[in-house]
């Protein structure tokens, strides 16, 4: 009966440890066509993220598009404040495809599923409780 114990407790512990390791779940949705990359750029500064430089970003990464939806996970990320700005790359150059006036051609979003660019609309504070961002990709429209 001590050994069940134990074995119980153990199991209980294994899984509130796992519960609580540090990290941030990114949810980018409506991705369209299912092709492509998701270039992904997350800062941690207003002045980085107003340049668009992803080389003066905290964290960069580029996926293949598997499927409408990806989830990505950053382990060991440092609480603090964050933004993040994602685009679909049809064509996998790491460039945003852009038309007339400068307009997206394909899907992209911000964090906090803001519409718009600026650092502090984006901004969302990353802590033990808030762990995880949702970013639904738009297209530009006219109507």
């Amino acid at each position: 009966m001590k050994n069940l114990f134990l074995a119980l407790l153990l199991l209980i512990s294994t899984h509130l440890l796992a519960d609580s390791t540090p990290g941030l779940l990114i949810i980018v949705n409506k991705l369209t066509p299912n092709t492509g990359c998701l270039n992904l750029a997350m800062y941690d500064n207003a002045i980085a993220y107003n340049n668009e430089e992803v080389n003066q970003a905290y964290l960069a990464l580029k996926q293949k598009v598997v499927g409408n939806e990806m989830k990505i996970f950053i382990p060991n990320l440092k609480y603090g404040s964050y933004s993040i700005q994602a685009f679909q790359d049809i064509d996998c150059t790491g460039r945003m495809e852009k038309g007339w006036f400068g307009i997206p051609k394909n899907g992209y979003g911000f964090s906090n599923n803001t519409r718009s660019r600026k650092y502090i609309k984006a901004e969302f504070k990353y802590t033990e409780k808030y762990k995880q961002q949702i970013i639904q990709l738009k297209k530009f429209s006219l109507l």
